[in-house]
Order: structure tokens, then C-alpha cells, then sequence
């Protein structure tokens, strides 16, 4: 069994205890893993001294300390974590205490599990995402510490464990080795750390890990929701497509596709969103033209050089809750010239009639093959007209 020089339990606090991983831990490296005192000293000795001194809700926090699993880390760390949040070192918004790889200092940093990102994008562009959170995340929060606004921390490795720390970081601050402040300001620090921690899950206001980072990465993902302020975004994206000549897959689609997860807001309130790739391929199969009449005048987009028209989800997005499939089909995807658009949301009931009449028409039989059927009725009451019905066909 390793040493870890003289420390003794009645004389420990969390400052030595750091203290005691920047003397030793390098050259613990290069000994046998196994019930190597650093390690123990990192499992079992340090998170009793942290929840002691901070003073910590047991019921609500847990403290780990981890040198590695099954070998030595590259950078070891210490986490406080939320445990009525069921938050896991790679999983979830914690705080840890990460300490460099070559031990000449640590951070406290408000940070977050790799995980989800990695299982939903891969690592390369996963990582990319993690750190597009935490920027998210950070303008989002109001209580950081005058003193931890540290953006970036670098942790002198490109270990995996590393990447995901330096990526993940929200804010904290910085301990020198040779400029180590005493036990006393680290617990002040990590004090003022949780209230923008508890910031942070009030924020979440009851969503999964999931569905909050989902809510954040909407946009970056080319996914909107259908409102007002999302619209012009989303258009916007349509022409970025096309500038950029993105590889839009042609989505054959011959059979039902079940209703995707619901996005919760932050009001808690379930939303479906629109891919933009699917709109964009919508304008592409109408050759940009206008699919109520293809001879309605437009203009040559400066961004794409196309006809400029518009993508609008014939059933609305906001009646996805009543069907047990998928609305956000490019099926029901019409291009619309910008007046005709327009006319849909905010014209008179009589001229809105005449438009989704003739798509109606165009269309229900292709969307009733995905389990999209809907009645002429239902289709005007959807878009707020009182009259119309099936006697208007």
C-alpha cells in the first residue's frame, strides 16, 4: 500500500487533504493502482472531511472522490453532487473539485456529465455540444460568484476525462499550488458555488437532464419551435441550407412514424418542434415554387439564389399532442410564397378557406397514408375559423 505522507485523520481538513494529491500523486502513478493509499485517501478519507466542513445536507448531497477506475486518472476529482437529482459524475450539473495532470493546482468548477452528449452525437461532436451548453448555460445563470467567473479551465491533458471537464465547465476559479488559500475560503467558495448550483436545478424546473439539454441545443440541432419568435430563425436556416448546399436526405416516406419525445419549455409545457432539413427538403421537391400557385411572383434569395418561398406545416405542430404520429413529415410541409404565408396565419377566414382548400385537396391522401387524416372541419378550427367545413370542398 502506497504512502501519503504525514496526515493524520485528527489533523486533516479538506485544504491538506488537496494538498496531499498536488505532493503525491504523481509518484503514485507510477506505482501499483490496488489499495494504494492516494487512492484510498481520494475514495474514502476525503469526502467525510468535505461534507464535515461544509456542513452538508447528507440528505440532499453526496460527496465522491475518484483517483480512476482500475487505474490511475489523469486528473483526479472530488464531486459534490445533487442526489435527489440522481446526478452521476458523467451524467447530469454537479461541482467538482479537479485537480491538473500535473498537480500544480486545482478548480472548483460548476460542470457537467459527458454522457448524454456522447451517446447522442459521438465524442468529437459531442464535446463541441458540451461546451455549447455550457456557454448556454452560464448566460442563463444570475448568481455566480464575483470571484468564479472562470470561463475556461485547463487541465494540461488530453485525456478523455479531461477533454469532458475542460469542455464541460460552467464557471468556478483556480487554486495554486503555491498559493493555496486555507480551508476556510475553499468551503466559502463551494458555499457560494451552490447557491448558483441550486440556481442552475430551479432553472431545469422539473425537466430531465435529457429535455433541458434538448431545449438548449434545439437551434444549434436546425430544430425550432412553431411561434413567433422561432419563425424567421428557422426560414433563415431553410436559406443557410441551401447556401451551404447541405446534404439534405430525401426522406422517403411511405409508412406512419410515431410521435417523437415532446420538448418540455421552461414553463414545463410539452412542444414539438420542426427539422429544418425536413422543410428544406419540402422546398426542394416544389422547386421552390409556391405550392398554392406556382406562377405567384417571388424574388432570387441573396443567400441560397433560389426562388425565396417559405416552409409551413400544413397540420400545425401545435395539434401534434392528438395524433399518435409523427406531423412533422415533409409531407406536411408546403412552400408558400411569403403573401400566401402571410394570409394562412393572419388573413381574413374566407381568403385563409380558398388556400387550404386546394392543399387539402393536393395532399390528404398522401398524409392519411402516415396516419395523419384530419377533416376539412378540423383543419379550419385548427387554424382558428369558426366556418368552413366540409362544405366548403
Amino acid at each position: 500500500m502506497g504512502e501519503i505522507g504525514n496526515l493524520s485523520r485528527s489533523d486533516s481538513n479538506f485544504q491538506s487533504s488537496c494538498k496531499v494529491i498536488l505532493e503525491s500523486f504523481s509518484q503514485a502513478k507510477r506505482e501499483e493502482f490496488t489499495a494504494h493509499g492516494i487512492a484510498i485517501h481520494i475514495r474514502s478519507t476525503i469526502p467525510p472531511i468535505l461534507l464535515k466542513e461544509a456542513k452538508l445536507d447528507q440528505s440532499m448531497y453526496r460527496v465522491q472522490g475518484s483517483p480512476g477506475q482500475g487505474n490511475w486518472a489523469d486528473v483526479p476529482w472530488v464531486a459534490v453532487f445533487n442526489k435527489q437529482k440522481n446526478v452521476e459524475a458523467t451524467k447530469g450539473y454537479y461541482i467538482v473539485f479537479v485537480f491538473r495532470s500535473d498537480f500544480k493546482g486545482f478548480y472548483i468548477s460548476l460542470n457537467q456529465g459527458c454522457t448524454y452528449f456522447h451517446e447522442k452525437y459521438k465524442e468529437k461532436l459531442g464535446n463541441e455540444k458540451l461546451g455549447i451548453v455550457s456557454n448556454k448555460v452560464r448566460e442563463l445563470l444570475h448568481t455566480i460568484p464575483k470571484e468564479q467567473g472562470l470561463i475556461n479551465i485547463d487541465l494540461v491533458s488530453q485525456g478523455r476525462l479531461a477533454k469532458g471537464y475542460m469542455k464541460g465547465h460552467i464557471c468556478g476559479t483556480y487554486y495554486d499550488q503555491d498559493n493555496l488559500p486555507d480551508s476556510k475560503k475553499i468551503i466559502e467558495d463551494l458555499e457560494e458555488l451552490l447557491i448558483t448550483y441550486e440556481e442552475l436545478l430551479v432553472i431545469m424546473n422539473g425537466r430531465t437532464l435529457e429535455q433541458f439539454n434538448d431545449y438548449l441545443l434545439l437551434n444549434d440541432d436546425q430544430y425550432y419551435l412553431e411561434d413567433e419568435s422561432s419563425e424567421e430563425k428557422f426560414q433563415e436556416t431553410l436559406l443557410e441550407i441551401e447556401k451551404k448546399n447541405q446534404n439534405v436526405p430525401n426522406y422517403i416516406e411511405e409508412n406512419p412514424e410515431l410521435r417523437p419525445p415532446a420538448l418540455v419549455d421552461k414553463g414545463g409545457s410539452e412542444k414539438w418542434p420542426r427539422d429544418s432539413k425536413k422543410a428544406s427538403r419540402a422546398l426542394r421537391n416544389n422547386n421552390f415554387k409556391c405550392s398554392f400557385d406556382d406562377s405567384h411572383s417571388t424574388f432570387i434569395s441573396k443567400k441560397s439564389g433560389k426562388f425565396y418561398v417559405e416552409a409551413h406545416h400544413f397540420i400545425p405542430m401545435a395539434q401534434q399532442k392528438s395524433y399518435k404520429y409523427n406531423l412533422d413529415r415533409v409531407a406536411n410541409i408546403f412552400a408558400l410564397c411569403p403573401n400566401c404565408h402571410r394570409m394562412v396565419h393572419h388573413g381574413r377566414d374566407n381568403d385563409k378557406v380558398i388556400v387550404l382548400r386546394k392543399l387539402y385537396k393536393d395532399r390528404i391522401h398522401k398524409l392519411e397514408s402516415l396516419g395523419l387524416g384530419i377533416t376539412f372541419t378540423d383543419l379550419c378550427k385548427a387554424y382558428g375559423i369558426s366556418k368552413g367545413g366540409n362544405d366548403l370542398l
